[in-house]
């Protein structure tokens, strides 16, 4: 008898470890379900999950009669399926909204129709449309906190000011300030000088990565560049790369592709790859074997090195037919464009017919989606959005109304 428990017991943790190991090796799955929640709707859910190195990303579309919902989550939950439990649904007036509640009891954000186009919480604060406040009141009474309101508390610097309470926790700002930047962070900013001499464009620095990487243009020859700086804004501390061989002052930045910095030189016709990382740089092209191009974010090879600055920027097809001269950008499954006309959609789950639109602003500049966040430039300030924490103004430079190219970025922790 007590073999034959002893045989059950390793039997079952053998099964519980075959069990473990599988679910690690799952990264992802596609589910379609119902669900009758606890006020008898029913409700057809597709859910898709996905998991890229530690980033797990639940993309979702719920559909109940006429009303479609799509929605995406960026949570750790275990890989779980069928990770919605209950949905509350709410409606006042021509606004209709859901609230879905996950397993472990988590939730995310509430999800909202408007004469039946699908808008986010923040456009709705944006309208100052009334019906969503009654909304999220409702919400509250079941115990839910998930209001964004804007918070006014600024701190200000010698030239930026920051919204202390807006800086979104996971998030780390960079602003360009002539001689180096400022690095905004968990509520507070660090000015970091890396140059002696002022460049007012910022044409020859790129956040690479967790690293700041700006040339070295204090050169006392000023025929020449001998290297660039690199800061690490996460961690802090400054370090150098020397070029084996000086590059003319008629080099200029491709971009950024995989954490590493393509750079040209246009006299000699050479193409260079930086790597902050492994701290080495070397030579990836020429005017006889090409030089390394990114187009709809894939590395390809081109003949010529004229105009050759990499864009973050898709290409997609379905979306210009739809909606005209957009421009398109992507995270993950996700895409987003902005109109000529100001206004900011999100497409999930391939519903192309039905965007979701996110806000709207007039003279959107430096527009950048990356690391699950969105942010831009309208007038003096840099606005970031996350579905998690709304809309928000971040940083205030009043320089921004004159100097903004490749003046910010941002990256996640």
């Amino acid at each position: 008898m007590k073999k034959i428990i002893k045989v059950v017991l390793i039997l079952g943790i053998m099964g519980m470890l075959c069990q473990y190991f599988c679910k690690c090796l799952i990264n992802k799955h596609d589910r379609v379900y119902s669900l009758i929640s606890s006020d008898n709707k029913r409700y057809l859910i597709e859910e898709k999950f996905r998991k890229v190195k530690d980033n797990h990303s639940y993309y979702f579309t719920v559909k109940n009669k006429n009303k479609t919902f799509s929605f995406s989550v960026f949570k750790d939950l275990d890989k779980q399926e069928e990770i919605i439990n209950d949905i509350r649904y709410y409606k006042k007036d021509n606004l209709v909204c859901i609230f879905p509640i996950y397993k472990r009891n988590t939730v995310s954000d509430v999800y909202c129709s408007l004469d039946n186009m699908q808008v986010s919480y923040s456009y709705l604060k944006q309208i100052y449309n009334p019906q969503i406040d009654w909304i999220i009141k409702q919400i509250q009474k079941n115990g839910y906190d998930i209001s964004k309101n804007d918070s006014k508390k600024i701190k200000k610097g010698d030239f930026i000011s920051i919204y202390t309470d807006n800086v979104i926790e996971d998030y780390i700002y960079t602003v360009w300030d002539y001689k180096g930047i400022y690095i905004v962070k968990d509520g507070t900013f660090l000015k970091k000088d890396l140059l002696r001499s002022d460049k007012y464009e910022n044409n020859l620095s790129m956040l690479v990565g967790k690293y700041y990487v700006t040339f070295d243009t204090d050169i006392d020859s000023g025929v020449y560049y001998n290297g660039v700086i690199l800061y690490n804004i996460k961690d802090g501390g400054r370090d150098e790369i020397m070029f084996e061989d000086s590059l003319s002052l008629n080099t200029y930045i491709n971009g950024v592709y995989k954490n590493r910095l393509y750079i040209t030189d246009n006299d000699t016709k050479k193409q260079y790859v930086l790597d902050p990382d492994k701290r080495n740089i070397k030579e990836v092209g020429d005017k006889d074997i090409g030089f390394i191009s990114v187009n709809n974010n894939k590395l390809l090879t081109i003949r010529s090195n004229k105009d050759n600055y990499f864009s973050d920027s898709v290409l997609n097809s379905k979306i210009t037919k739809l909606y005209g001269n957009v421009l398109v950008k992507k995270n993950k499954d996700n895409y987003y464009f902005l109109t000529n006309n100001g206004y900011v959609y999100e497409i999930i789950n391939n519903n192309y017919k039905k965007p979701v639109l996110l806000f709207k602003f007039d003279g959107i500049k430096e527009f950048r989606v990356k690391d699950d966040a969105i942010s831009f430039i309208v007038n003096d300030t840099i606005y970031s959005y996350t579905d998690q924490f709304g809309l928000k103004p971040i940083i205030v430079d009043s320089e921004l109304k004159y100097n903004y190219k490749n003046i910010y970025d941002f990256m996640k922790k």
